[in-house]
């Protein structure tokens, strides 16, 4: 439904509560709905990218997954190497390309806010994670954004697949298939 700029949508599912995990299909709806105004938000063409997702754990879940090396390398295909500490490094290498940066600000269970030096002028990316219900609520900025004409779309689908990839892990309990 529809009125000038803003738009209401709802959305009524029959389950077979029985069989069903009724938490389950809250948390599916609202992950969906949160990526779909995600969506609907994002201008290419702009310099900054800004994803949201839902995801099962705690904050602190997803801040120590991002700091922790071994199991970025699950989530990231190629190979990650990383200091988690202000000042400290980060690399991540695949099938030629390597982007790296530098760690900004490190507030366990919280955020994080690096340097992205995989983009012709160094950028930043700030991960924020907050308690939502059905999970935390991940927010990934990316600013700063400059490349050759269509970079930032490019760039918005790789962030996307990181943080789904991101949700899956925390999903089915740190298990998840390794990208080769």
């Amino acid at each position: 439904k529809g009125d000038a700029d803003a738009s209401l949508v709802t959305i009524v599912q029959q389950a077979d509560l029985r069989r069903a995990n009724l938490e389950d299909y809250r948390y599916g709806w609202a992950d969906f709905l949160l990526r779909f105004k995600t969506y609907l938000e994002f201008q290419p063409g702009g310099n900054d990218i800004l994803l949201r997702a839902l995801v099962r754990g705690t904050p602190g879940d997803v801040i120590r997954t991002w700091l922790h090396a071994g199991e970025m390398a699950k989530i990231l295909p190629g190979k990650v190497t990383l200091a988690p500490k202000v000042g400290g490094k980060f690399l991540w290498g695949w099938r030629g390309r390597r982007d790296s940066g530098t760690f900004l600000e490190i507030a366990r269970g919280s955020h994080v806010a690096f340097t992205w030096e995989g983009t012709r002028r160094p950028s930043e990316v700030r991960l924020a994670a907050g308690r939502a219900p059905y999970g935390t609520l991940v927010s990934l900025h990316h600013t700063r954004l400059v490349g050759p004409g269509g970079a930032e779309w490019q760039r918005f689908h790789e962030w996307h697949e990181l943080l789904e990839r991101l949700r899956c892990y925390l999903y089915f309990g740190k298990r998840i298939r390794v990208i080769s």
